[in-house]
């Protein structure tokens, strides 16, 4: 499996996931329709019960001309505590049926400082 993203335990980075219908990849989804948004650190083959950081549709902007672009924000204190490899999951679903997911792995290094 390769790495999507690594970082520094106690940094902030921020993600950007271009979302597009499962059924249809020429369709963006458009995220201001979204029902559903969620991404999620988990422990690595943890499964999504073990989930470490959580962030809802609240918690997430949306860029983008056709605003299909999720953008997820890992404050500081989002990992901190955390060093090693994890999985990371998204998923959005949308009022009218469209959905995307992805998911991966990331590394969190000790932080040097």
């Amino acid at each position: 499996m390769t790495v999507d993203f690594d970082m520094y335990a106690g940094d902030s980075k921020i993600l950007r996931i271009i979302c597009v219908d499962e059924d249809d990849n020429n369709s963006p989804i458009d995220l201001l329709n979204a029902q559903d948004m969620n991404f999620s650190i988990t422990n690595f083959n943890g499964g999504s019960d073990s989930k470490l950081v959580t962030k809802t549709i609240s918690d997430i902007g949306i860029e983008g001309l056709d605003d299909n672009i999720a953008v997820i924000t890992l404050m500081e204190t989002d990992t901190e505590d955390l060093y090693g490899k994890y999985q990371y999951y998204f998923q959005v679903q949308d009022f009218g049926g469209k959905k995307f997911t992805k998911s991966g792995l990331c590394i969190i290094n000790i932080n040097g400082i």
